[in-house]
């Protein structure tokens, strides 16, 4: 009768661990249109989000996403903190950071302009000398010292970048081609005045994680957005 109390005892100790660590978590999406943001209702919106909420209702959690300052989420998840976050780029500085879960979509990063330097744009030794404006300690950054762009303007959001360069403060915009295109037009600016230059590079935005998960619980999370995957309700949700 010992061995069985001791042994109910123990295994409600580590259920409420468990429990514990569940509660804990915290399910950031990073304030980044159009995969995550907040309309003019306060309705969290994105495609990124939307699969984000679903796969954490399935996973058995009733905590929301929460959208917040991409800054804030660079900040928090170096902490020993459980966080599950959306959407990081996987840049090679950026490998060792986090536990990398599950590529979620792949998006091409690169530089923008208004139509007047659209040829300018296209020759990669030419933009090196160009105020670039792009967001501070994020990927972009690192994607554009990476490329000898140096002569940057480092600011917390793409709205701003969408503004400075069209006040013509800065030449060039470095970012995702859908997060510019998203910003361009969320701050009211017609996408005819927005060019395309020359593409960087291409990398998957992932759901990561803070290095405060176990490695079994990273393979839950990625088991459970294959399964989704699989099931075609990713699909279904991006499109």
């Amino acid at each position: 009768m010992a061995y069985l109390a001791w042994t109910i005892a123990a295994l409600l100790t580590l259920t409420g661990i468990g429990q514990a660590q569940s509660n804990s978590y915290r399910f950031w999406a990073g304030d980044i249109p159009p995969y995550s943001f907040v309309d003019e209702t306060r309705r969290s919106q994105g495609d990124l989000y939307e699969v984000f909420r679903v796969l954490v209702k399935r996973m058995g959690h009733a905590d929301t996403v929460e959208i917040i300052p991409w800054k804030r989420v660079l900040m928090e998840t170096q902490k020993p903190l459980p966080i599950l976050f959306i959407p990081t780029a996987r840049s090679p500085e950026r490998e060792n950071l986090y536990h990398w879960i599950e590529p979620l979509i792949i998006e091409s990063f690169g530089i923008f302009s208004l139509p007047e330097r659209e040829r300018e744009t296209q020759d990669r030794e030419l933009i090196k000398a160009m105020r670039t404006c792009t967001l501070r300690g994020s990927a972009t950054e690192e994607l554009a010292r990476r490329h000898g762009l140096l002569n940057l303007v480092l600011v917390s959001t793409n709205d701003t970048c969408a503004r400075l360069l069209k006040a013509g403060r800065v030449d060039t915009w470095l970012a995702a081609k859908r997060a510019a295109m998203a910003s361009f037009t969320q701050v009211g600016y017609d996408l005819k005045y927005l060019a395309v230059g020359i593409q960087l590079e291409q990398w998957p935005l992932y759901l990561a994680a803070s290095k405060a998960l176990s490695d079994a619980e990273v393979q839950r999370w990625r088991s459970e957005v294959q399964k989704m995957k699989r099931d075609g309700s990713f699909d279904q949700i991006v499109r």
